[in-house]
């Protein structure tokens, strides 16, 4: 599913590349054309790793690891307003923030997010293979 998930990734990210060769048709005006242009490798970023989560936590759902999916978002509802606010603070503080760093906040989440899925279905994989090898006929 990983694989699928990161060529579904893939060409989302693709998709995302074409942001700067589409934006002139919906502005004619340059500073929004900068604007919407500037977060878009921040885009490509985020729908690539996206595409690898989902089979990830499909597979988390499917062995229904609740308590560690129902946790690690608990935390991610806390820590990723908590980094925003930073940033509103910065910002308030009269240094420039820009729409691309804002996006790269979600970015930053989707990384920690990516990883921490890897690990996790790693753990469960490695659980449910001694699992098995315990209750085979075939043991060694």
């Amino acid at each position: 599913f990983i694989k699928a998930g990161g060529i579904f990734g893939s060409i989302l990210a693709a998709v995302m590349a074409f942001i700067p060769l589409v934006s002139p048709f919906f502005s004619l005006d340059p500073a929004v054309i900068a604007k919407v242009n500037s977060p878009a490798l921040v885009f490509a970023l985020i729908f690539f790793l996206y595409g690898i989560i989902c089979p990830l936590e499909g597979t988390m759902l499917g062995q229904k690891d609740l308590g560690f999916l129902a946790k690690a978002y608990a935390v991610f509802f806390i820590a990723v307003p908590a980094f925003m606010l930073r940033w509103k603070k910065v910002a308030a503080s009269g240094i420039a923030v820009g729409v691309k760093d804002l996006w790269s906040i979600v970015a930053a989440y989707q990384v920690v997010r990516t990883a921490t899925w890897i690990l996790r279905a790693r753990y469960l994989h490695r659980k449910r293979t001694k699992e098995d090898q315990k209750h085979s006929i075939f043991r060694k």
